[in-house]
């Protein structure tokens, strides 16, 4: 008894060391994330971001969820009726994707308001659960997101993109299935050493006014060698069009670039500055 009980105040202790590191890269990381929030809030993340050496989110998950397979991650489901804005009677509403199986890393999400950014609050009661052993009472944090409009039919909510995985993300137009995804930057594809991910690590939605048919997305990129910022406006409909503005700020000379890569059924409209 008295190893077992040492061994679990050991992993209590491992634990809650990990647990305070990486709140503390996420403060350093995140730093100005909320409060007064304007068109170059996330270029002076990025660019700040990018004076430093590259320090990962948090990857770490409870033991319950740390190995989950693709159907057990599909069980678990965000609730349509907890998604953001879907009370505010507005063309889009937000759901979230739960960390676990390929997504692993803490993704942080903010939503804008009046000009003032919040994080959105995390709780397990967010989502249902096929296995109830899944459910984790933790602040977990979230993964991604998809956005929802009722692109098809009208009042019938249907997500039409989704941002979730590295800079990965993806949408549809009206009638229209998924197709390859986009991403927001590439480095060294195709290289026999390896090709390096850029990750999304925190995202702010703009909440849009009643009858306003587009949505403003902005994203911070981070990667061991850039940093980026990122504006999407996006609209829905027979062509669904992206209008994206990317600034890079490279902490390392990169060789074997790639800047939005086109998505399949969609419009995509970069324009790109590097720092």
């Amino acid at each position: 008894m008295r190893v077992g009980a040492g061994a679990t105040l050991a992993t209590l202790a491992q634990t809650s060391v990990r647990q305070a590191k990486a709140q503390d890269n996420k403060a350093q990381v995140l730093a100005g994330a909320t409060g007064a929030f304007d068109d170059g809030t996330v270029r002076q993340i990025a660019k700040r971001l990018a004076s430093a050496p590259y320090k990962g989110p948090d990857q770490s998950l409870p033991k319950a969820i740390e190995n989950l397979n693709f159907d057990q991650y599909r069980g678990i489901a965000y609730r349509e009726d907890r998604a953001l804005w879907h009370s505010d009677n507005l063309a889009f509403d937000v759901e979230f994707f739960p960390r676990g199986f390929l997504y692993k890393p803490r993704i942080e999400i903010f939503e804008v308001n009046d000009g003032q950014s919040a994080a959105v609050p995390y709780s397990s009661d967010l989502f249902t659960y096929s296995d109830p052993a899944l459910e984790v009472q933790q602040d977990l944090g979230f993964a991604g997101l998809r956005l929802r409009t009722a692109i098809n039919t009208p009042g019938v909510m249907e997500e039409f993109c989704v941002f979730l995985g590295a800079s990965y993300f993806r949408a549809v137009a009206k009638g229209q299935n998924y197709g390859l995804s986009a991403r927001g930057f590439a480095n060294g594809t195709g290289d026999p050493k390896g090709e390096e991910f850029a990750l999304f690590r925190a995202f702010w939605l703009e909440k849009p006014q009643p009858n306003v048919k587009s949505v403003v997305i902005h994203a911070l990129m981070d990667s061991p060698s850039v940093t980026g910022a990122f504006s999407f406006t996006i609209r829905p409909g027979d062509t669904t069009v992206f209008d994206v503005q990317s600034t890079f700020f490279p902490r390392t000379a990169i060789q074997q670039p790639g800047v939005a890569p086109l998505p399949a059924c969609s419009t995509l409209m970069p324009t790109t500055t590097t720092t």
